[in-house]
């Protein structure tokens, strides 16, 4: 959280000050050879995981190049803007390229964290899909979200401690998700045991 006795090392950017965003696009699969090849394509229904580390299809060096997608590099964050996913942020871990429902946000600069900017994305996305709905209007687009503006930490080593901390309580989460899971499995296997064999001798 930021203090008022550091509210000086703060500033309100917005997004665009912060990213050079940017779509891309879908090759025509009424074309041969499009698909098929080793070039990670992400559509918008994939962003419903926290991180991205492979993908459904793959684009050919023809599909890259005959349309209008553009390499997304590793550690950036994606939002999709529209389709059942509009407003979910996820992590990208590989160079890929998307799909133009996805949004890329990577840094402009070395003086902003991206995994700042990818919480950033998780704390507004919410809101920012509630105001268009709200209006009318079903999807996200780039400008809308290009137009957010954020309080900004000047100094990257904040932003990466807000970052860091934030990543702790997220995989504190679903290590407890993984454990009420298991919980379950065998509370399900007890139930069984104990419905349908009862208890043996020895009280087991």
């Amino acid at each position: 959280m930021c203090s008022d006795s550091n509210s000086h090392h703060w500033q309100h950017k917005k997004i665009k000050e912060l990213s050079e965003t940017y779509a891309g696009g879908t090759p025509s699969r009424n074309a041969f050879g499009m698909f098929g090849g080793f070039i990670p394509w992400v559509k918008s229904s994939e962003l419903n995981i926290n991180q991205i580390t492979d993908t459904e299809e793959k684009l050919t060096e023809f599909g890259y190049k005959s349309s209008s997608v553009k390499w997304v590099p590793p550690n950036t964050a994606l939002i999709a803007m529209y389709g059942a996913t509009a407003g979910v942020v996820s992590w990208l871990k590989i160079a890929a390229v998307t799909n133009q429902a996805v949004l890329a946000v990577p840094t402009r600069d070395k003086s902003i964290s991206s995994r700042w900017l990818y919480w950033i994305l998780q704390f507004y996305s919410g809101k920012l899909l509630a105001t268009v709905q709200g209006s009318g209007q079903p999807n996200l687009s780039k400008k809308l979200i290009d137009e957010v503006e954020v309080n900004t930490p000047l100094i990257v080593a904040e932003q990466q401690k807000i970052a860091e901390i934030l990543d702790t309580v997220d995989k504190t989460i679903a290590l407890t998700q993984t454990h009420i899971s298991k919980l379950k499995l065998a509370k399900a296997g007890l139930l069984h045991d104990l419905l349908t064999k009862g208890i043996d001798e020895h009280g087991e």
